[in-house]
C-alpha cells in the first residue's frame, strides 16, 4: 500500500568547503544505505533524477566577497532549484538530498513559484534555522 505521493529523488553533492569530501558524500552514502529502496516500498512512483552536476570547485576565497567557489555555489543553487521546479511541475514531491545547508537556497528559490507547498528540512544541528 502507497502512503506517498510520486517522489523524485535529487542528490545535491555540494561542499561549501569547495571540496569534494564530507558532506558532498551524503547523497552517495545515502543511495548506499538503501534510501532508494526503502521510498520504494512507500511511494507510488519514485524517480531518481540522480545527482545534480556542480560546477568546479575549489577551497579557494573570492578575494572581495570571502565566499568560497562562489561559482560553484551559484551554479548549485540554480539547478537545485530547477530540478525541485521540475519535480513540482509533474506534480511529485521533491526530496533533495544533499549534505550543507546551502542546498536550501535552491529550494526556497522553487518553492515561492508553487503555492501552496511547504518544506521539511532535516538537519543535525541549528545553523539554517
Amino acid at each position: 500500500m502507497a502512503l506517498l505521493p510520486p517522489l523524485h529523488i535529487v542528490g545535491v553533492p555540494f561542499n561549501s568547503a569547495g571540496l569534494s569530501s564530507g558532506v558532498a558524500r551524503a547523497p552517495t552514502a545515502l543511495r548506499r544505505a538503501g534510501l532508494i529502496e526503502k521510498l520504494e516500498a512507500v511511494a507510488t512512483a519514485l524517480v531518481d533524477r540522480g545527482d545534480v552536476q556542480l560546477g568546479r570547485t575549489s577551497p579557494t576565497r573570492h578575494a572581495a566577497s570571502h565566499v568560497i567557489a562562489p561559482g560553484a555555489l551559484a551554479s548549485m543553487i540554480v539547478m537545485v532549484r530547477a530540478e525541485v521546479e521540475a519535480a513540482m511541475d509533474a506534480g511529485a514531491f521533491p526530496l533533495v538530498v544533499g549534505g550543507d545547508c546551502p542546498v536550501l537556497l535552491g529550494c526556497l528559490g522553487a518553492r515561492s513559484l508553487h503555492a501552496p507547498r511547504g518544506l521539511i528540512f532535516v538537519d543535525g544541528h541549528e545553523d539554517a534555522w
